[in-house]
This record gives C-alpha cells, sequence and structure tokens, in this order.
C-alpha cells in the first residue's frame, strides 16, 4: 500500500505501527477503519509469530496489507471474535524502528 525507506527491524528492534483490523477475509470495508496508534513495543514480544516475521521485512515507512491464514492467526481459539478457522487481513503501517 506503501512504500517506506526506512531500516527494517531486528528481533531486538522496537517498532511503532499503526494497525487496522483483523477483518475476516474478503470482508475488509472499503473504509477500514482508523489505525489504532500501537506504542513502542519490542518486535519480539509481539504475540503473533507471522506478523513479527511480515514486519521484519518491512522498511520503515511501509504500510502493507497482511493476510493469515487460520493456523498462523487466531485458529480455533474461542477467546477469538472471529469463528473457528477464520482467515484475516490487517492493514499494519511500520512507523518507525529503534
Amino acid at each position: 500500500l506503501e512504500v517506506g525507506n526506512g531500516a527494517k527491524p531486528t528481533p531486538a528492534s522496537t517498532v511503532a505501527l499503526e494497525v487496522s483490523g483483523p477483518y475476516p477475509w474478503g470482508q475488509m470495508p472499503q473504509q477500514a477503519q482508523a489505525p489504532q496508534k500501537m506504542p513502542d513495543t519490542k518486535l519480539s514480544e509481539i504475540e503473533m509469530t507471522a506478523i513479527r516475521e511480515a514486519l521484519m521485512q518491512m522498511p520503515a515507512g511501509s504500510k502493507w496489507e497482511i493476510a493469515l491464514p487460520p493456523d498462523k492467526a487466531f485458529g480455533a481459539d474461542p477467546r477469538s471474535p472471529f469463528p473457528p478457522n477464520v482467515a484475516v487481513v490487517f492493514q499494519v503501517k511500520l512507523v518507525s524502528v529503534k
């Protein structure tokens, strides 16, 4: 969605993010919700492994749409706001890397 030209984070990096979603696969609204600004977070502390892996490929300033299959997202977790085994999509902007 946007190409950044900053540094790519490592597991030891602290990142600032703006995140919209998750949305069920194929159900992202035309006008996505306003992104949520996430406080500076150590990359290694981000819960979803697939999101961490995607972030390590993103240059700072980039905004990507990240789609996760059910087994990389919430799976059959009953605490999830989604039905079991649903693929989800996030819009993630990597604001900064420290």
